[in-house]
């Protein structure tokens, strides 16, 4: 249901919440986290720092 919803969401809240519930499901907690507590610009700063 999530990713059908994804497909057309374009609120950050919505798809944020969608991807931390899918990795969740699919056991990649981690990847949820980041997905739940941080935002797309705190994301784009760890990415800039690898």
């Amino acid at each position: 249901m999530g990713l059908q919803e994804l497909i057309t969401a374009e609120d950050d809240t919505l798809v944020n919440g969608i991807l931390r519930v899918v990795a969740i499901a699919k056991g990649q907690r981690t990847l949820g986290r980041i997905a739940a507590h941080f935002t797309e610009d705190e994301r784009i700063a760890l990415l800039a720092g690898m």
